[in-house]
């Protein structure tokens, strides 16, 4: 009987043979092709982590751009709206006093006008001057800004 019964070594092989076919074997981790296990993985892979980084660049550069692009429009609208002050300002200026203020410098004729503004500050956002057309009649005035970004004159004159 001692011949006929197997060694422990022989019956873990025989139970592993019982278990799993050789196919088993072939992918590794006695496992079959369509039952594969995924292994838990700690962190992200480098493609994920540039993907995510390229969204952020391009959301950030988005935002940038329409920052900048509020920013002038902003600056412009200032521009224009000090404008429309100043003319309504002359205008009052010339029903009061019958001609347009003399001179030629934009701070000097909102010297003259000052009574007529609400408020003195009527500065160009980028610092460059306001400039002020006067002619020497005293009937007609222009008033202009350059605006962004490509230094286009907007006139104003009188109504």
């Amino acid at each position: 009987m001692a011949f006929f019964q197997k060694s422990s070594q022989q019956k873990s092989k025989q139970q592993l043979t019982d278990r799993y076919s050789v196919q088993d074997f072939k992918y590794g981790n006695n496992q079959t092709k369509g039952s594969r296990r995924r292994v838990k993985k700690n962190g992200f892979s480098m493609i994920e982590l540039l993907v995510v980084t390229t969204i952020i660049i391009v959301l950030t550069t988005i935002g940038l751009v329409s920052y900048r692009s509020a920013s002038m429009n902003a600056r412009n609208g200032k521009r224009k709206a000090d404008l429309e002050s100043v003319r309504q300002a002359l205008v009052l200026y010339r029903v009061d006093e019958g001609v347009y203020p003399v001179g030629s410098s934009f701070s000097g004729m909102t010297t003259a006008i000052a009574d007529y503004l609400a408020t003195l500050e009527v500065n160009d956002p980028s610092g460059d001057p306001y400039v002020y057309n006067y002619t020497s009649n005293g009937v007609t005035f222009s008033i202009s800004a350059l605006l962004e970004p490509d230094q286009t004159a907007y006139t104003l004159t009188n109504p």
